[in-house]
């Protein structure tokens, strides 16, 4: 019985032996033979993700559209304003640019796909044209640093520049470097933001409009009162010290700084206060203005009478300056 218990037991090695070496000789013949290859080729996007993403493409284009309009009117009134805004004077890149990390996070991955990048400041549109033989900004240019001084954010143009100054960008995935002179203007850029709110503001730093006041407000001329009203706030230095200033008396003094903003800018304001009564009333109706704003009524007074005081100074040939409080 041992000798036999111990035949079983050789046999009982020998087969695993070999059934060892035959799969050890697989595997190794299995690299031998070639794999075939993973494909990586994308798939094509379904239906309903195509026009998620065509959506997404016109979300974008309308952003930028709202961004290029609400910064050609600020600077209009940046730039021509720039003797109210003494003491508060910048550099001014006469383009329209966005802050790419900025935008909203829905349209990152178009925005990344369309700027191929997705930090810096990219060119939408420029607003004026470069000086024959020299190379200005395009639309699309990706600005990277200014001075020579990486740069990724909006506020990064109100550093000390020289002119001409220096501008580092990548055009066409390329980069490139070209001279400007900048204009100088007042120094509060004005910034789109998403939000379904008819409202702009002043932080201090910058004026802010909401997507929704955009959306709502198509003429030019509102936009421009709208935008030097709160350029005026920063002007004033509202946002960093209100004390012992009432909240009417601060906002009547913004409504008649604003709209010598708005009129140096180059915008018609009407002699009739009834545009000005339409403004208000639109925004105590989307709004529900409180009551650190003035009356509808007093407003339009105060407008009537800042318009009649321009008049007067142009026909004096006086300097377009708001009155002292």
């Amino acid at each position: 019985m041992a000798v036999l218990a111990t035949e079983l037991s050789r046999g009982s090695r020998g087969r695993i032996a070999v059934a060892a070496t035959l799969l050890l000789f697989g595997v190794v013949a299995s690299g031998c033979v070639q794999q075939p290859g993973v494909d990586e080729t994308p798939r094509p996007l379904t239906p309903s993700a195509l026009e998620a993403r065509r959506l997404t493409e016109m979300s974008l284009d309308l952003w930028e559209a709202r961004t290029v309009r609400l910064q050609r009117i600020s600077q209009r009134l940046r730039v021509a304003g720039r003797d109210v805004c003494v003491g508060a004077v910048a550099p001014v890149l006469r383009a329209a640019v966005q802050d790419i990390s900025a935008l909203p996070d829905a349209l990152g991955d178009v925005a990344r796909d369309r700027y191929g990048t997705d930090e810096g400041l990219v060119v939408l549109e420029s607003f004026e044209a470069a000086p024959e033989g020299t190379d200005g900004l395009r639309s699309g240019d990706i600005i990277v640093a200014l001075g020579g001084r990486a740069t990724d954010a909006i506020p990064d143009l109100n550093r000390s520049l020289g002119s001409p100054v220096r501008i580092d960008l990548r055009r066409g995935g390329e980069p490139l470097t070209i001279e400007m002179d900048l204009a100088q203007g007042c120094r509060f850029p004005a910034l789109l933001m998403r939000q379904d709110y008819v409202n702009a503001f002043a932080d201090g730093e910058a004026t802010r409009a909401t997507t929704a006041l955009m959306r709502e407000f198509k003429d030019d001329t509102l936009l421009a009162m709208i935008i030097g009203h709160e350029m005026a706030h920063n002007l004033l230095g509202d946002v960093r010290a209100r004390k012992g200033i009432s909240g009417p008396r601060r906002e009547s003094r913004a409504d008649h700084v604003g709209i010598y903003l708005a009129v140096l800018g180059g915008f018609e304001v009407p002699e009739s206060f009834d545009l000005y009564i339409q403004l208000q009333s639109d925004l105590d109706l989307i709004e529900k203005r409180n009551r650190s704003h003035p009356a509808t009524v007093t407003r339009a007074a105060r407008y009537r009478k800042t318009v009649q005081q321009i008049q007067e100074k142009r026909e004096a040939g006086e300097p377009l300056l708001p009155e002292p409080e």
